[in-house]
């Protein structure tokens, strides 16, 4: 499996303080990994894994153009951005999935001229059987913790995907945050978990997330 976080500390766009994290906690539930950080990796590295990798995860910003959507992205290199125009000339290959935790990597043009295309849509022409990925601008803490829940389910009970990412979203929407961190840190041997749950708790706020904005923003399509 191939893993990107955009690592980047300066620059135009606000620097991702969990992206790494976030990364290394999917790539732990994977055997075989590839890890990529986007300040020290060139674009044409990211399109060369991108070809033989089984799973894909991209913990970055996603660059959604409303005006010209085949020129969507995501931050994955120093030296540029994967963009859908460049997805849907891929050859298709043979990935079990991706994961998109980039800001509105969902969304779904609605232009007269590109209705129904989107960067979930480019993962799938370029051979994905099922893509998970964010409807909104969501915080990158939230997209960690609902994606390692997710995988956890997943790696527990293999099966459909739509139903770990449910618990997932429930759990994340149920529990409370002394919940959250006491999950992280039930298995100390997860060192990843726990560098997670020491992150979490240097946060200035740490919102309820009992509202949908931060449970309901992520969804899977494909199978």
């Amino acid at each position: 499996m191939l893993s990107v976080a955009d690592d980047r500390q300066d620059g135009p766009l606000e620097a991702l303080r969990f992206a790494v994290i976030e990364a290394d906690l999917v790539a732990s539930h994977f055997r075989e990994i590839i890890r990529l950080n986007a300040s020290t990796t060139g674009l044409a590295e990211v399109r060369r894994q991108f070809q033989t990798a089984d799973v894909l995860h991209f913990a970055c910003h996603g660059q959604t153009n409303h005006e010209h959507p085949l020129e969507s992205g995501l931050s994955v290199a120093r030296d540029g951005d994967l963009i859908l125009r460049e997805l849907l000339e891929f050859p298709p290959g043979r990935h079990r999935l991706a994961l998109l935790a980039g800001c509105e990597t969902a969304f779904v043009s609605l232009s007269s001229l590109h209705r129904g295309v989107s960067l979930t849509s480019g993962f799938l022409v370029a051979g994905c059987q099922a893509v998970a990925a964010s409807l909104w601008v969501l915080p990158d803490w939230c997209s960690a913790l609902v994606l390692c829940r997710m995988l956890d389910v997943w790696a527990a009970s293999p099966g459909s995907l739509a139903a770990a990412l449910r618990v997932a979203q429930l759990w994340l929407r149920d529990t409370s945050w002394a919940e959250k961190l006491a999950y992280l840190r039930a298995n100390e041997h997860t060192q990843v978990k726990l560098q997670f749950a020491t992150a979490l708790e240097a946060l200035e706020e740490r919102p309820s997330t009992n509202h949908p904005f931060y449970w309901a923003g992520y969804r899977i399509t494909g199978s």
